[in-house]
């Protein structure tokens, strides 16, 4: 009885008897399975790695050595199938133990391919390794056209992919070109056809398709009319350097030099679009780095000419309008800002700077001047000028103002609560006057009872003689201007 021995560890197996010619299978899973005394092949498969796949119709290397002390190389049989398409190949060893061969038209889809690996004694080594065969199908049409737009008999023709053709498996494409000329086949199969191959009324006709090599798309093809070129047309634009606020105007001339009737289109165009007729100027539709277009078509029955000019719309500088000082009677206790009056006509963001000056003196930069800068009777202007990040204006300047005295603030005043009759009572001022130009000050008074003045002056006391309600007020004078009366509190005298 023959003992048989497995190498690896647990695998299920399945005996199938073949037929007299064949051995002994053994479907398990990978591993090998020897008999005793004698140790089984060891197999390495090379090519295909697990996982490979592959185009239809393609071949697929198998590539493997078979380590095995045992035996010769001559002495195993190599069996190769798949799961898909069932027994591919018997082979046998090279002198080196090694085996490269290739499989071809496998079916499209997944397959696990069986290596069984079978020495003389017959112990088995079973490989298996997963592939795909990737179903090949025809890549699309591409889209064609010819060049240039109605060329004449001293331009080249040119063939031109706009839409490229698209293989579904990412296979690399090749076009294939042919021409004809008024139904003739040409025999050129470039993209390109030289001037000379051409004739004035002649209508060419392309014709290409894309292929991987074993499939093609369908034919598409183009054509186009070899005429002799059209009328004569000038196109000017004017202004040359415009403004958002411009009226831009197209003149133009056409004339066909064999006297044929043309049929003429002028339009304005902005980036690639029709904006209007080309015979009135165009306006308010454009801003500043706006590229605007007259473009001139003549047709007669030889040919079309198409010329164009253009210009570029500036950017419009910023204006400064007016500059002016606020308030208009300023002075230390008022001090003034620079206000100025700003536009541009390309509605750009504006930045305002803005300088001042004190007897023609620069002292600030700053929109409001501070006081420290100033005196009263001072002479005081102020300028600005604005930007729109491309161009900044020139300076413009306010009027001069004198500095007035600034007034003195109202001060605070009191009396004392114990004033009695027949005594003199104080009107105490008790938080001085402030005045902003630092000028002295005096201080007039008055004085009340029930509601009354009654004396009025420099004299800051009265002698109180009549029962009553008393108050007194202050008032600061810097020599040019009198401040606010500052007033106390009511006192009654009994």
């Amino acid at each position: 009885m023959t003992r048989i021995a497995l190498t690896a560890l647990s695998f299920p197996l399945l005996f199938a008897c073949s037929t007299a010619s064949e051995d002994l299978e053994i479907e398990m899973g990978s591993g090998a399975l020897t008999a005793s005394g004698n140790a089984a092949p060891v197999t390495t498969i090379y090519e295909p790695i697990n996982g490979a796949r592959y185009m239809e119709n393609s071949d697929v290397t198998i590539s493997l050595g078979v380590l095995d002390p045992d035996n010769l190389p001559r002495e195993h049989m190599i069996r190769i199938r798949s799961d898909a398409d069932g027994r591919l190949g018997r082979f046998r060893l090279d002198p080196t133990s090694s085996l490269e061969t290739q499989i071809s038209d496998l079916s499209p889809g997944m397959h696990t391919l069986v290596l069984l690996v079978t020495d003389a004694a017959g112990n088995l080594d079973r490989r298996e390794v997963n592939i795909e065969i990737l179903e090949n199908q025809a890549p699309t049409s591409p889209m064609v056209e010819i060049g240039p737009y109605l060329p004449s008999t001293d331009e080249d023709l040119q063939a031109i992919i706009v839409e490229p053709a698209v293989d579904p498996e990412g296979q690399p494409l090749t076009y294939v070109w042919s021409w004809q000329a008024d139904g003739v086949d040409m025999n050129w199969d470039s993209e390109l056809v030289p001037a000379d191959m051409t004739k004035e009324g002649q209508v060419w006709t392309v014709s290409v398709y894309a292929t991987d090599g074993d499939l093609s798309s369908p034919v598409v093809q183009s054509s186009i009319a070899i005429g002799t070129g059209g009328p004569e047309v000038t196109v000017s634009v004017t202004p040359k350097d415009p403004y958002v606020d411009d009226a831009i105007v197209c003149d133009w001339s056409a004339g066909d030099p064999y006297g044929l009737d043309m049929e003429i289109d002028a339009g304005w165009y902005l980036h690639g679009e029709y904006m209007a007729d080309a015979n009135e100027p165009l306006t308010d539709a454009f801003v500043k780095g706006d590229v605007v277009t007259c473009e001139v078509i003549a047709e007669t029955e030889r040919g079309v000419t198409v010329v164009s000019d253009s210009t570029r719309v500036l950017n419009s500088a910023p204006v400064v309008d007016l500059v002016s000082i606020n308030p208009v009677s300023t002075s230390r206790a008022n001090p003034p800002v620079c206000n100025a009056e700003a536009s541009d006509m390309d509605n750009d963001v504006l930045v305002m700077e803005w300088s001042w000056y004190v007897n023609s003196a620069e002292v600030s930069t700053e929109q409001a001047l501070s006081q420290e800068f100033f005196s009263k009777d001072d002479s005081i202007w102020c300028m600005a000028r604005v930007s729109d990040d491309e161009v900044t204006t020139s300076w413009l300047s306010s009027g001069i103002l004198t500095v007035d005295n600034s007034a003195p603030s109202a001060p605070t005043v009191e009396l004392d609560a114990g004033i009695s009759l027949g005594n003199q009572a104080t009107c105490e001022v008790v938080v001085d006057s402030v005045d902003a130009d630092g000028d002295s000050l005096s201080y007039l008074y008055q004085w009340f009872v029930d509601g009354e003045l009654v004396q009025e002056g420099a004299d800051d006391t009265l002698t109180v003689g009549d029962a009553g309600e008393y108050s007194c007020a202050a008032q600061a004078d810097d020599g040019e201007d009198l401040g606010d009366w500052g007033v106390s509190a009511p006192i009654m005298v009994d």
